[in-house]
Order: structure tokens, then C-alpha cells, then sequence
């Protein structure tokens, strides 16, 4: 038997805690290989942003963003940060319209996923308001953000990623594009620098 986790998409947007009259949205970003639940969850089954930020802050609603950045692919289609970042940008702005939502947004991000939130709120940045006010609104909406170990400006140990994965690739379709978008001086780290 299947378990309905597993039937689950690990995709797109989730609501983790609706809270009570929210006056700001708390959004989290996983990084590499990780997952939009788990990666945020201790070894003794703690969602800390399910099951112990609520009672912090009982006023937020906590949203977390999974996104396919597996170095293991297995026939899946493959994206750049850069894509990754329009696609999260967007999904978050479509969110926000549907839900009717114009309070602030808090980002929480780790790893690879503060590239993403950068790339997104890149976009957001370009974005006009008389032509698309969502998009703009991310932008305007954004008090703070808060990065976890997020390489800025690319990362030398991306190198090392290569080798592992050139060893992993004898046993599983592996994928190098985002190992490639973390070196220091790629395209993406010279183009987010400010």
C-alpha cells in the first residue's frame, strides 16, 4: 500500500499553518536535494515550521516551496536556478492573487534555495505595476528575508559536487546543471552579484 505522502506532489506551494488573522506570510525555500517538508523536519519527526513556529508566532501563515533541484534526475526535465527562480516567482504571485493576499512576506531560505528567492525577487524588482501588479506586489510585499547557508557568490566546493557526482553517475542519472550554476564566476553568480 501506498501512504498518501508519497502520492503527494513535493511541488509548488503548501500551506504548513493557516494562522490565526495572519498579518504576514512566512515563506521557506529548500535547497539542493532537499524537499519542502523534510528538509525543514528533525530527526524525532519535527516540522519546526509546522509544529513549533505557530506558537512563536501564531499571526503568520506558513507557506514552504518544494521544487525539483535533485543532482539525482531520473528522466525529469532539467532547470536552471534561473528557471527555477521565474517558476517560483510566478507560482508565488498566482498564490497570492487567488488567496487574495497583500500582507507582507518574510522569506526563509536555505542553500540553493536563497539563489532561487533571489533570482524571483529579481524578476519581482523588474517587474512593472501597471502591467502585472502580482508580480510587483512580491516585491512591495517583502520585509525581510533570511538566508541559511546560501553561497552568494557561488561556492569552490562545487568542484568536489562535480567529482561526487561524475562517481554517483555509474549508478543513477545524475544531473550536473546546478553544480555548474554554483562555481564562482558562472553566468548566474556574475548576473545576481550586485
Amino acid at each position: 500500500m501506498v501512504s498518501a505522502l508519497t502520492q503527494e506532489t513535493y511541488y509548488g506551494i503548501k500551506i504548513l499553518a493557516s494562522g490565526t488573522s495572519p498579518v504576514v506570510d512566512i515563506v521557506a525555500i529548500h535547497g539542493l536535494d532537499g524537499h519542502r517538508e523534510r528538509s525543514w523536519t528533525a530527526t524525532n519527526g519535527v516540522l519546526w515550521l509546522r509544529d513549533l513556529l505557530p506558537s512563536i508566532i501564531p499571526e503568520a501563515r506558513i507557506i514552504t516551496y518544494g521544487y525539483d533541484v535533485n543532482t539525482r534526475n531520473q528522466s525529469r526535465i532539467l532547470t536552471s536556478l534561473y528557471d527555477h527562480g521565474l517558476g517560483f516567482f510566478r507560482k508565488l504571485s498566482l498564490f497570492r492573487n487567488q488567496t487574495k493576499t497583500e500582507r507582507p512576506i518574510i522569506f526563509v531560505a536555505h542553500s540553493v534555495g536563497g539563489i532561487v528567492l533571489r533570482s524571483a525577487l529579481i524578476h519581482a524588482n523588474l517587474s512593472h505595476s501597471s502591467y502585472l501588479h502580482g508580480h510587483k506586489a512580491i516585491e512591495l510585499s517583502t520585509y525581510g528575508t533570511i538566508f541559511l547557508g546560501t553561497p552568494h557568490q557561488g561556492a569552490n566546493i562545487a568542484d568536489l559536487g562535480n567529482c561526487i557526482l561524475d562517481m554517483k553517475s555509474s549508478y543513477w542519472k545524475t544531473n550536473y546543471t546546478f553544480m555548474k550554476e554554483l562555481k564562482p564566476h558562472s553566468e548566474l553568480m556574475r548576473v545576481q552579484l550586485p
